[in-house]
């Protein structure tokens, strides 16, 4: 069921629903209406980073970068339902991102985590098992993004503030799917902004393989390997004639040669934008 406000002013009184606010005025609520409690879900070290990213007070760069170790990346969090146990998404959060020592919320159904590349850091981290791991625990599927890494303090809050807005703006457009990785966002942002006549327009160019699922979750897996066979093969268990098979199959009968980059990059966005690709991503 859709939220909505009522908004009473003498003896007039005026419902408005989700579609009817800004974002900005829809975080605005969030904000006014959260629980008051989380602004205590945090650890005290980390109140000065509070301030700074969710409360949006102006801090001198030399207090609130003191606890942090640069690069670090930020990896968003975002629920369609309230969070309960919050802190205890929060502690299985950090457990499951090695290198991570924050995380705040900043609603009560979306938070972020900031990781670090330290000793304890892991590179090659399974993010959909981590999806279906807190799935589980919280019976609800959260949708991730994993942020680029920021280099610098002096970058920190204006990068952020872009990654978040864009996380917000794709993940409601694609809701099915639920994770999105560094600037894959950026590829599904630009999608977002077409139509959905638009993009089956630009689409037809695969229309004869449409219907396919598996050959194109096959194709989709060749681009996303930098069009290479063997490690495309590897990662969907298959024998490398396999994969080779099907791109060949692809371009067969779709007459573009996806071997070539310029082509690559148009195939690989029109399937980004299939929806069967995702479903239970």
């Amino acid at each position: 069921m859709e939220k909505s406000l009522t908004i009473k002013y003498g003896d007039i009184e005026k419902d408005l629903t989700g579609k009817e606010l800004t974002e900005q005025e829809r975080q605005i609520i969030e904000n006014l209406f959260h629980s008051s409690e989380d602004s205590h879900l945090h650890h005290p070290s980390d109140q000065l980073l509070y301030d700074l990213l969710i409360n949006e007070k102006e801090i001198p760069q030399t207090e609130w970068s003191r606890p942090l170790t640069f690069p670090v990346r930020f990896i968003y969090v975002l629920f369609n339902k309230v969070i309960e146990d919050r802190k205890e998404f929060a502690e299985a959060m950090q457990a499951l991102f090695p290198g991570s020592h924050t995380f705040l919320w900043r609603t009560q159904k979306e938070g972020f985590l900031i990781q670090e590349v330290d000793e304890q850091f892991e590179a090659e981290v399974e993010i959909s098992s981590i999806i279906d791991t807190l799935a589980a625990d919280f019976f609800t599927r959260p949708t991730i993004f994993i942020g680029s890494f920021i280099q610098h303090a002096a970058e920190m809050k204006h990068h952020t503030d872009w990654e978040s807005r864009l996380f917000h703006d794709t993940a409601n457009a694609f809701p099915k799917k639920h994770l999105f990785l560094e600037q894959e966002l950026s590829l599904f942002y630009l999608l977002s902004r077409f139509s959905r006549n638009s993009l089956d327009d630009i689409s037809r160019i695969i229309a004869p393989v449409k219907e396919d699922h598996v050959l194109l979750e096959s194709i989709l897996c060749y681009l996303e390997a930098n069009m290479n066979t063997t490690l495309a093969a590897k990662k969907m268990y298959m024998h490398r004639n396999t994969m080779q098979y099907r791109v060949d199959k692809f371009i067969e009968k779709t007459s573009v040669d996806i071997k070539q980059f310029p082509n690559a990059v148009a195939v690989y966005l029109m399937l980004l934008a299939h929806p069967s690709l995702y479903k239970e991503d």
